[in-house]
This record gives C-alpha cells, sequence and structure tokens, in this order.
C-alpha cells in the first residue's frame, strides 16, 4: 500500500486531473470518467485520483489487483461485461466510500470471504449473470450498508444459513435464474427489513411452511417456477405483502388456504397454471386486493358465481386468453363495485349478461377475439358501443352466420339501427345495408 500511495505522488501528481485515455470521456467537474467499450485489458492508473465514478463496462478486463488503489475516493464502479472470473482478496480495500459496484454480465464463478473487505458504506451490489455456485459464508458482512443484492442468472442451487449475516439494511434481493429447488428459508431469517424478493425462474416445485420468514417483505415473484404446492401455512408471515406474482407455474388449483393469510395484499397474478377452475370464495381473506390477473390458463372451464365475493375493492381484473371458458355466471361481476378495468379478451365466451355488471361505469371493457353470439342477448353492448366516449374496445361478432366478422362499432350501431332491426327470441334481424368501414375496422 505505501508503495502504490508513493507512486501516485510521484507519478500523477497534478497532472493526471488532466489525462483521459483516447476514447474515454472525462468530466473534471464531476469528477468522472466514462471508458466504455473501449478495449481495455487493464484499469488505467493515470485518472484523475479524486474520481467519484469510473465506468469500464464491455471491456476485457480479466483482473483486479492493484490498480483501484489509486481511487479511494469512488462512489460508482461499473465493471459490467467484461472477463472477470473471480475476485480476489480485498480486491476493492481501497474504495471505502463506495455506494454502488456494478459487476454483471462476466464470467465470475468464485468469490472470496475477504474479497468485499472495506465496502462498509456499499448500498447496491450487482452480481448478475456470472457463474457463480455458492457465496462463502460470511462474504457479505463485509458490506453492512448493502439495500440492493442482485445475483440472477447464476447458478446457485442453496444458501448457507450465515449468507446474508449482517445484511440488516438490505431491501432487495433477486436470485432469479438460478437453479433453486427448494427456497432458501433458513438464510432468509436474517434478512428482517427485506422488501422486494424475486426467485422467478428457478426450479421450485413447492413452498412450505418456513420457506418465507419476511414480516417485512411488500413484493414477491414466483413466477416461471414449477410450483405445484404452497403449503397452508408457507405464507403467513408475509402481512406486509402487497405484491404476489404465481404465473407460469403448475398450480392445478387457486391456493386458496394459503393466500388467506395475505391480508394486505393488494396485486395477484395466477396466470398461466393449469388451474380448471375459480371456486366459490377462493380468494377469502384478500380484502385489499385491487389488482386481479388470471390469464392464459389453458385448462380454466368453470368460474363459479361467487368466486369474487371477497374482493369488494377489486378495480383491475384481467381474465383472458383461456381457450377453454365458454360461459361466466350472470351474477359474478356484481360484488365489485369498484371495478375500473375488465378484460376478457381471448376466452371462447358466445355472450356476456348486460345485468352482470355497471358496463357504462368501467374505464375499459375489452371483449376482443371471443365466440360472441350477436342476438338479442348482447343489444346491451351495442348499445354501449353507440354511445359517445365509450371506452369499450370494438367487438367483433362470431356467429350468427350474417353476422360472422362484422364489428359492432360505433359506425354500425348508427347506419344500421344497433345493428339490427327487430329482434326474435334468438337472432337479431340486421340492416341489409351495413356500414363497409366499419366491418374493416382493426380491432
Amino acid at each position: 500500500m505505501i508503495w502504490v500511495r508513493w507512486l501516485l505522488l510521484l507519478v500523477v501528481g497534478a497532472a493526471a486531473s488532466a489525462f483521459c485515455p483516447s476514447g474515454c470521456t472525462c468530466n473534471e467537474d464531476m469528477p468522472e470518467v466514462q471508458c466504455v467499450g473501449v478495449t481495455l485489458n487493464m484499469v488505467p492508473m493515470l485518472l484523475n485520483p479524486a474520481l467519484k465514478n469510473l465506468n469500464l463496462a464491455h471491456n476485457r478486463l480479466r483482473t483486479i489487483n492493484q490498480e483501484l488503489l489509486f481511487y479511494e475516493n469512488l462512489e460508482k464502479l461499473d465493471l459490467s461485461h467484461n472477463l472477470l472470473s473471480g475476485l480476489s482478496h480485498e480486491s476493492f480495500v481501497a474504495q471505502r466510500e463506495l455506494r454502488q459496484l456494478r459487476l454483471s454480465h462476466n464470467n465470475i464463478s468464485s468469490v472470496e470471504k475477504t474479497s468485499f473487505i472495506g465496502l462498509s458504506k456499499l448500498s447496491l451490489l450487482d452480481l448478475s449473470s456470472n457463474a457463480l455456485r455458492d457465496i462463502p459464508p460470511d462474504t457479505l458482512s463485509h458490506t453492512p450498508s448493502l439495500q440492493v443484492l442482485l445475483l440472477s442468472h447464476n447458478r446457485l442451487h442453496s444458501l448457507a444459513v450465515p449468507t446474508f449475516r449482517g445484511l440488516v439494511n438490505l431491501e432487495r434481493l433477486d436470485i432469479s435464474e438460478n437453479y433453486f429447488r427448494q427456497l432458501p428459508g433458513t438464510a432468509f431469517t436474517e434478512l428482517s427489513e427485506l422488501k422486494s424478493l424475486d426467485v422467478s425462474r428457478n426450479r421450485l416445485v413447492e413452498v412450505l411452511e418456513g420457506d418465507l420468514p419476511l414480516p417485512r417483505l411488500t413484493s414477491l415473484s414466483l413466477d416461471g417456477n414449477s410450483i405445484e404446492n404452497i403449503d397452508a401455512a408457507a405464507l403467513h408471515y408475509l402481512e406486509a405483502l402487497e405484491v404476489l406474482s404465481l404465473s407460469n407455474n403448475l398450480l392445478s388449483t387457486v391456493p386458496t388456504s394459503a393466500l388467506s393469510a395475505l391480508v394486505s395484499v393488494e396485486s395477484l397474478s395466477l396466470s398461466r397454471n393449469n388451474i380448471t377452475e375459480l371456486s366459490a370464495g377462493a380468494f377469502v381473506g384478500l380484502r385489499r386486493l385491487t389488482t386481479l390477473e388470471i390469464s392464459r390458463c389453458p385448462m380454466l372451464s368453470s368460474v363459479s358465481a361467487a368466486a369474487l365475493v371477497h374482493c369488494s375493492k377489486l378495480r383491475t381484473l384481467t381474465l383472458s386468453h383461456n381457450p377453454l371458458l365458454r360461459s361466466l355466471p350472470a351474477t359474478l361481476f356484481q360484488p365489485l363495485a369498484d371495478l375500473q378495468a375488465l378484460d376478457l379478451r381471448g376466452n371462447s365466451l358466445e355472450t356476456v349478461e348486460g345485468g352482470s355488471a355497471p358496463w357504462d361505469a368501467l374505464q375499459a371493457l375489452d371483449l376482443r377475439d371471443n365466440s360472441l353470439v350477436c342476438n338479442c342477448s348482447l343489444r346491451w353492448l351495442a348499445e354501449l358501443l353507440a354511445q359517445p366516449n365509450t371506452t369499450i374496445l370494438d367487438v367483433q361478432c362470431a356467429m350468427p352466420d350474417n353476422l360472422r366478422g362484422v364489428h359492432l362499432s360505433r359506425s354500425v350501431a348508427y347506419t344500421s339501427c344497433l345493428a339490427f332491426r327487430h329482434c326474435d327470441e334468438d337472432t337479431i334481424s340486421v340492416a341489409t345495408e351495413v356500414d363497409h368501414d366499419s366491418q374493416s375496422r382493426q380491432s
């Protein structure tokens, strides 16, 4: 360390602040240096020693040795998109003012327990898109101020109990796109202040009691796993949870018992699962739920009239692209007095009851790409389409034959007397002339 400081005084001196490598951008006011994509194979040593921001992304750096000892005032350091294969002993020991360290998109397969010594003020550490198989216990204990830890797209399959020891300020953890088959619940016990957790695109098959001991957590993503079962007590610690995404898993039913513990949840996604039905009281306990998404469930064919009775605060409901869903109960939407946006696109619905919801109060309604039979039961929809400033997206008829492909748009309604002249018991008698512009209107 002494020889480095001596060299710094002799070589750098007052002229150092004026040196800027070819292809780099240097700002002496900040001061900061941007050397992005200039094929550097080592950290420049003659930059301004007072640097606060150094960006060396998209270069050919393979190691970090003594060069960083020149820059004790760094607050932001970006070494992403290089060729680093590991972090050695005290790689950043001089960077005691560093707040952000970005090491993503390298080839880092290992870190040492002492790699992060000195980083007592670090708040963000990005190690995503590397080749890490594990993190030695207590490696991160040298970063007590850490608030954001990004470990996505590595090769992690487990985390030892002391992995997060000392991270009392950590608020966001991303371990998505790894090889976890089970949630590392014992390691999570150290994260008393964690608010956001992303474990999407791993290999989880179930969520068990004790897997999520995170009472301050407000956002949880378990997307893209193979979860078939969620234990009834698995979520009962998550009293503060507001956003939960369980999309793209293998759930065959709504995990009602587990979800009922989420008294604060406002947004829930169950899309891309194997759910076959929405049973009565499926969302009991979710009294604060405002956004619900159940889309692209290839097995969903049945919805109980009482499925949403406990969702009185729901404002946005997406129930779309479920190919086996041919009908909805007439009273399904009646409990939803605050509903503002309803997406029913891409199902196989043949009709929608006019009295099942306050349609004219909706700010957005999407019924496109269904199998709607335009008989007298849909007069209410044609009338809504005829209203000025309607928020309903154009709807296309599938049946009867003489209306197939016709859009019940506003122009059709005006020119064709609400798309029909007289209603008998089953069908609409269509006007002989249909507005050709409306037929060609894109949905």
